[in-house]
């Protein structure tokens, strides 16, 4: 059975990503799959593991959200990076940002994310 775990806070600088990093290497090393969906747009998890070239990609988060808004198909691999470690990760990039601006008027806008996943 999936289990969703999130890190949230609004303020910066409470250590998000270092926990999140953290606990999915801890994860992976009881040999549970990991998934990590990078929602900040200052993409500090994707860059600490290793994926520094997400504000130049068009395999991010951003994408695929902005796909979902458009009711456009979603592929396959949902832009899924893989790691050795067992670690998968899902990138962000700044253009997160604007997204958020957008979800002001789509519908069914607490779903988008959910889309994007499944």
């Amino acid at each position: 059975m999936a289990r969703i775990i999130s890190i949230v806070n609004q303020k910066g600088g409470t250590g998000k990503s270092a926990c999140t990093a953290n606990l999915a290497v801890g994860l992976a090393q009881k040999n549970m799959k990991v998934l990590i969906v990078d929602a900040d747009p200052q993409s500090d998890v994707s860059a600490g593991f290793g994926y520094r070239d997400c504000d130049d990609s068009n395999e991010t988060l951003t994408v695929l959200m902005d796909a979902v808004m458009k009711d456009e198909d979603i592929p396959s691999d949902c832009y899924i990076r893989h790691q050795a470690e067992g670690i998968d990760i899902i990138c962000s990039n700044i253009g997160l940002a604007g997204t958020e601006v957008q979800l002001v008027n789509a519908m069914s806008r607490e779903y988008v994310l959910m889309s994007t996943t499944t």
